[in-house]
């Protein structure tokens, strides 16, 4: 009548297989074990179940009734004709279903894309592949083959925002999702044109009809190429006799052939861009012009000197008003579009909207904190851009002027800021980096830009037909990139 000890199992370890099975092991003690028993429960609080009755020497079984993302307990004792052994350490186990990982877009055309992802699985039955336009809610879900690792969007529309869900699937579960955005976007292919290399670039301009392109840089000179060959056609001086002086920037006229060349020794030289002859020479003082701009209707041109702007009658070419309400030096000057507002930022931290009606000031924009160092109108005027020396870009809502959105935090002061001329897309250049970030339009979202190559930008600029993006570095050389429209993934 000697009673005969079972042994305990031990050291119990849980391995999770796949999205619903966890494998248990145990070390097998007993010689004289009829079997072992298995109990599980799912939190601390539940009580232990039994879920499995084995034979003799196991050491090794398989749950197959688990959920995934659920965390279960096991323990496990062995069992006689009589007695039972103690229970064996308790271990604890989940199964878990990831996300498919690795998406990846492959552009085709403006209405297709080819959407990929990595299959890292060998359990799954399907894939769930459902894609909407962001913010609406209709759905298409697709379902795929097991193994499945890509799938090609077809009819999809570029003036869209499209949300991507991918998700594997099995009998029991459906995996985490992978998710993304795609929108269609400008891709970059930068062109190497060393006859355009020369002194510092300071502002760049296109003729109304596309043809021309000027340069206008230090060393007292304009460069004026042909937009088909991206050839040299003249250099005009931007000041009559003085070869100290530098372009600092330069105008077209709308509807009339004028070219305005501002100089940082406070001369401004018209020019007739039939031949480059000149019409006329602006000087007030000795301040550097820091910009200049005509007015849409082209009755009115604006130069910036120190803390004044000044308004000059295209008519005869006099000046008529001064405006005054800057207290520090002006960096920047925009007519909106439509025509209504001339916009100032400078050195005082401030914004000012003119209205071209009265001249009067009509808001006075404040939320920068640092010195206004760029700004432009999106091309139906319905927003005004503003970058500042800190690195802040904000955007402003023309039709109450009382909010901003900031769009961006750089490392370096906003030298260049350039909508295209769709308006779908703005342009931001850091000026120390080197580096252009993309937005569209659309909701303000983030696109892949392009990464400096730490040289100074000092200007930047859309060609007028959108197919170029013209960039100036401090060294003298001028990057142009080709735009290809590309479906690419997004920022969410």
């Amino acid at each position: 009548n000697a009673m005969i000890k079972v042994e305990t199992p031990t050291e119990l370890n849980a391995h999770p297989l796949n999205d619903h099975e966890i494998q248990l092991v145990w070390e097998d003690n007993s010689l004289f074990e009829k079997g072992y028993i298995i109990q599980r429960r799912s939190d601390i609080i539940s009580p232990w179940l039994e879920v499995a009755k084995l034979d003799a020497n196991e050491n090794t079984w398989i749950d197959e009734t688990v959920r995934s993302y659920k965390s279960y307990a096991y323990r496990i004792k062995a069992f006689s004709e009589n007695y039972e052994s103690d229970f064996s350490n308790q271990i604890s186990a989940k199964t878990e279903f990831p996300a498919p990982v690795n998406l990846k877009i492959n552009s085709i055309n403006n209405y297709s894309a080819k959407i990929s992802w990595s299959d890292n699985y060998s359990y799954e039955t399907d894939y769930i592949f459902q894609y909407v336009i962001k913010d609406q809610t209709d759905t298409i879900t697709i379902s795929l083959p097991a193994s499945t690792n890509e799938y090609t969007l077809d009819d999809i529309d570029t003036d869209y925002i499209y949300k991507l869900v991918v998700k594997a699937k099995t009998e029991y579960n459906l995996s985490n999702p992978l998710t993304g955005n795609i929108g269609f976007s400008d891709t970059f292919s930068w062109i190497d044109m060393p006859s355009l290399t020369g002194n510092e670039v300071n502002s760049i301009e296109f003729s109304s009809d596309g043809s021309l392109m000027i340069l206008g840089r230090d060393g007292n000179t304009c460069d004026i190429y042909n937009m088909d060959f991206w050839s040299l056609i003249e250099s005009v001086e931007g000041s009559s006799s003085n070869a100290s002086a530098n372009v600092v920037d330069v105008d077209f006229a709308h509807d009339h052939p004028w070219l305005a060349v501002g100089t940082n020794l406070g001369l401004v030289r018209i020019l007739n861009n039939d031949g480059w002859s000149e019409i006329d020479t602006l000087y007030l003082n000795a301040y550097p012009i820091t910009a200049c701009r005509f007015s849409m209707d082209d009755d009115y041109f604006a130069l910036a000197q120190y803390k004044f702007i000044y308004l000059c009658s295209t008519s005869d070419w006099s000046f008529s008003s001064t405006l005054s309400e800057h207290t520090d030096q002006i960096s920047d000057l925009e007519f909106s579009p439509n025509g209504s507002w001339l916009a100032s930022g400078g050195s005082d931290d401030q914004i000012i909207i003119w209205s071209t009606d009265s001249w009067n000031d009509l808001y006075t924009l404040y939320d920068h904190s640092n010195p206004v160092t760029g700004l432009s109108f999106s091309p139906n005027s319905q927003f005004l851009v503003s970058g500042s020396s800190d690195g802040e870009i904000r955007v402003w809502s023309t039709s109450n002027w009382t909010e901003s959105t900031l769009l961006s935090e750089e490392t370096g002061p906003i030298k260049a800021l350039a909508f295209s001329n769709n308006g779908n897309w703005l342009a931001a250049a850091s000026g120390e980096t080197g580096t252009i970030k993309i937005w569209s339009t659309d909701g303000w979202i983030e696109f892949p830009g392009l990464a400096g190559d730490n040289k100074a930008i000092t200007a930047l600029k859309y060609s007028p037909d959108d197919s170029h993006l013209i960039a100036a570095l401090a060294d003298g050389n001028v990057s142009i990139w080709n735009l290809e429209g590309a479906w690419t993934l997004i920022e969410n």
